[in-house]
């Protein structure tokens, strides 16, 4: 299964706090009104004493315009950057957006040698200010060793090309592409680590609708011991990924509708990156209880799902209907393809994963109220669900 609308904007994904110290790295989780996405640089690209190159959009959904970023390091003011550089698909895109078609950010930016956190702050045309993300160096710091190897190993893999990219990113950016992978699992490292799981624990992995394995990719470079699996009902993604991905990852295509050929309790993750956003609320049950079946118990669904923030901007007549339902499809057209639209409020979520404890929430991505760089999924809300030890065996 490929990938949503907010592909077609990179890593589009945010909210918002008004703050008075942008060092603080706090954000306000119960209001969100910035879609944003950043580029570059990549955390296995940052060098300190180096430049890194700073590229990405931002806009804001309500009236506010956004014009410039403000970055300090350590607390610091070491620039100011326009934010005006053309962003032509966005704009076509959200038109009734502000600014959403000149919301792209480009700078060079020295990294200084022992400064541990980078904040970037947020200026708006009417003077407002905003914190917007932090990058942490310290932690890249500590994680180099680990980066470099990754880095190393990607160099020589194969990338999809611009077409085949395009089936699921939503753009023909090959550089991007390859730039997004080890981002992937230094992220949901942290997802895991918010719910006890350590990744070096998980020795099995299923990727359901697994596109051209990009995710795969970044848990292959993590460790190349791991068992790992995808599939997808796209036969032309599967065929490039069976030629050109590391031996070691197993890739078959599947149908919309379960079963999987695996075995009961085969893997200690399965994960849904944006697969349940493009399903009928039908056919997800179905897929619920497959995936209860091929989890250990107590092992961890990593899922994402399309929340209110997208019926908002996409659907904004429909969201009275999705507030009271807590669940809205787009219908009248081909379930698994990206046209099809499924949105979930988080109070949806429990009855529709019978068997299976909520771990983890993260709304639009965020861990502990913060923002998350180069984000899983643009926008969506993060779910580790894990498989209940005691679930009743299905028949």
């Amino acid at each position: 299964m490929t990938n949503h609308l907010a592909r077609w904007f990179g890593r589009l994904f945010g909210n918002r706090q008004m703050v008075e110290k942008p060092a603080s790295g706090r954000a306000d989780s119960s209001h969100d009104s910035i879609f944003y996405g950043l580029d570059e640089p990549p955390h296995h690209l940052v060098r300190e004493g180096a430049i890194a190159h700073f590229s990405g959009s931002v806009l804001c959904i309500e009236s506010r315009a956004v014009c410039n970023l403000r970055v300090y390091a350590d607390g610091a003011l070491v620039g100011s950057f326009p934010v005006d550089s053309p962003r032509a698909q966005i704009g076509q895109t959200v038109p009734h957006v502000a600014r959403s078609a000149i919301c792209g950010f480009e700078f060079d930016l020295p990294i200084g040698q022992g400064k541990d956190r980078y904040d970037f702050e947020l200026i708006f045309e009417n003077g407002d200010q905003e914190f917007f993300f932090s990058y942490d160096i310290a932690r890249l710091r500590r994680l180099r060793g680990r980066l470099d190897r990754m880095h190393l190993a990607l160099e020589r893999l194969a990338m999809p090309d611009g077409p085949l990219v395009m089936l699921t990113q939503g753009h023909e950016n090959v550089l991007s592409y390859r730039n997004s992978i080890i981002p992937f699992i230094v992220n949901v490292e942290q997802y895991l680590a918010e719910v006890g799981v350590k990744l070096t624990d998980v020795r099995s992995v299923l990727d359901i609708g697994c596109g051209s394995g990009r995710a795969l990719t970044a848990w292959h470079l993590d460790d190349p011991t791991r068992r790992l699996h995808g599939c997808d009902i796209n036969e032309t993604l599967i065929a490039w990924s069976q030629r050109n991905l590391p031996r070691q990852i197993e890739l078959v295509s599947n149908s919309v509708l379960p079963p999987l050929a695996y075995p009961d309790r085969s893997f200690d993750l399965v994960q849904l990156i944006s697969v349940f956003t493009h399903l009928s609320l039908a056919v997800q049950r179905l897929w619920v209880d497959e995936i209860r079946r091929i989890l250990k118990p107590g092992g961890c669904l990593l899922i994402t799902l399309q929340n209110e923030f997208y019926v908002q901007l996409f659907l904004p007549g429909s969201i009275e209907e999705f507030r009271r339902d807590g669940y809205l499809e787009t219908v009248g057209r081909e379930e698994g393809l990206n046209h099809y639209g499924a949105f979930h409020a988080p109070s949806f979520v429990p009855g529709l994963f019978t068997g299976f404890e909520i771990a983890g929430y993260f709304p639009r991505g965020k861990i502990g109220g913060k923002r998350t760089i180069f984000q899983i999924a643009s926008q969506q809300d993060v779910y580790i669900l894990r498989r209940s030890a005691e679930a009743t065996p299905l028949p």
